[in-house]
């Protein structure tokens, strides 16, 4: 009998770790119009973009001075929304930044050094709208002209983690890959 318990326990000890590695790598919420975010999130989520797209912007200020500034307003329009956001926040103001970043992001050349990264703002910046309006997340995304860096890269959620933790190890996964954008890594 105290064999039976055991082995039924180890059974349910196994099927709960799947349980826990099966909902650790889901996609974030994206897909789940049902997503409640609080408004911190919203604040660290669009501050971690916003840092992303100005880390970008410093490494092209060399290459095209021109798109690097287009970039740094881009960002800080995307910051000044998020770190203001309050429950009842004009998500239309939200849409416009978020769009004016995903237009700018696409006009990076495919080549330029820093299009690894460009793929993954643009996973980032679907996310945060889906979480702000996970109701009209597709018809935003319509909004925005073509952008060659669209689903590139799915951000997927680790148990445990926030929506910004999950995009800044995307994201510094592959700096790590790329030496020169060492200077892009977000902390």
């Amino acid at each position: 009998m105290k064999t039976l318990f055991a082995n039924i326990w180890k059974g349910l000890n196994g099927f709960a770790l799947s349980a826990i590695i099966l909902v650790g790598t889901l996609p974030l919420c994206v897909a789940n119009t049902g997503c409640t975010v609080s408004v911190a999130q919203i604040k660290a989520d669009g501050a971690a973009v916003a840092q992303a797209v100005s880390s970008i912007a410093a490494i092209e200020q060399a290459t095209d001075p021109a798109l690097a500034a287009k970039l740094t307003d881009a960002a800080n329009a995307l910051l000044a929304i998020t770190n203001n956001w309050t429950t009842g926040s004009s998500v239309a103001l939200f849409n416009d930044a978020a769009n004016a970043v995903e237009v700018v992001l696409a006009l990076v050349p495919q080549t330029a050094a820093i299009a690894p990264l460009i793929p993954i703002a643009v996973a980032a910046i679907d996310i945060l709208i889906a979480n702000i309006n996970p109701a009209q997340a597709s018809l935003v995304k319509a909004k925005a002209s073509y952008n060659p860096y669209r689903g590139k890269v799915v951000i997927n959620h680790r148990f445990g983690r926030s929506v910004e933790g999950d995009f800044k190890a995307t994201w510094n996964g592959v700096v790590k890959l790329y030496p020169a954008l060492s200077s892009a890594k977000l902390k």
